[in-house]
């Protein structure tokens, strides 16, 4: 019998934002009828796209040869190569959006390009996946596609490719290679934050507005798949109840914020 061990390389010691993607979704499962353990292992599934950056190596004990070789689904490593990193993050973080859905006024960009690969906010493409993982019932297949479709409403307007397409044309455009959503840094992900996207005619970003916007859509799917005999107006009456227990986890966020600024500058 062949024995294997394994390895692991390339591993980033780097903090995640959980807040939406364990959190938020936890939460959001829950409310719409998945039990606790249902919830949690989609909810993990769903970090774990995040937190999985480092690669494992199986290697049979007699010969050495590797045997199998995990999949990273993400990488702070701008220095890999564009093929891998294509690969990682149009299949989980920048799924392509059909340019004829780019109608919504934050899209409209102030050059009027388009981008048969840019992200778009809740699109086809990040539905279908939603409902082909559902119709599974694997619970780790529901979360890493859950995963992927919150990432199109943080992600929207920027592609998982090395493009000019996402470049902001200031210094860090020049700097930073123009891949995903790399000129705006951590902006886009982060929960509360409000930024600005210079390529946008109009350039503010309120991030409470559009992953509000992100839940609730998740929550629409869920509500289908779980409920399909309830009616719409069933739906917006449970949706405001959760919408509330959200809004009540962003304002426990920004006075944490506040407190902890506050603790800096007195220390």
């Amino acid at each position: 019998m062949t024995t294997l061990y394994t390895t692991t390389t390339q591993h980033i010691n780097q903090k995640m934002d959980i807040e939406f993607h364990y959190y938020v979704t936890y939460l959001v499962y829950i409310k719409a009828g998945f039990n606790k353990n249902e919830a949690e292992i989609i909810a993990y599934a769903s970090q774990y796209v995040d937190d999985n950056t480092a690669q494992a190596y199986v290697k049979s004990r007699g010969s050495g040869a590797i045997v199998y070789r995990s999949m990273i689904t993400q990488t702070y490593d701008i220095t890999l190569p564009k093929s891998i990193m294509h690969q990682i993050y149009i299949a989980f973080h920048f799924i392509p959006g059909f340019s004829s859905q780019s109608h919504s006024t934050d899209m409209h960009r102030k050059d009027g390009k388009k981008h048969h690969m840019m992200t778009v906010a809740g699109s086809v493409p990040s539905r279908i996946l939603m409902y082909s993982a559902l119709q599974s019932g694997d619970l780790y297949w529901i979360g890493i596609a859950t995963h992927a479709f919150l990432d199109t409403w943080a992600h929207q307007n920027f592609t998982g490719t090395m493009d000019d397409f996402n470049g902001f044309s200031d210094i860090k455009s020049i700097v930073i290679p123009n891949i995903g959503h790399a000129d705006a840094m951590s902006a886009p992900d982060e929960l509360c934050r409000k930024w600005c996207d210079p390529r946008l005619k109009n350039p503010k970003i309120d991030n409470n507005k559009r992953f509000l916007e992100a839940a609730f859509s998740l929550f629409s799917i869920l509500f289908e798949v779980k409920k399909p005999n309830i009616s719409k107006q069933n739906l917006i009456l449970e949706w405001e109840i959760i919408e509330q227990d959200l809004i009540t986890i962003d304002l426990l966020h920004n006075l944490f914020k506040a407190q902890s600024y506050r603790y800096q500058q007195v220390n």
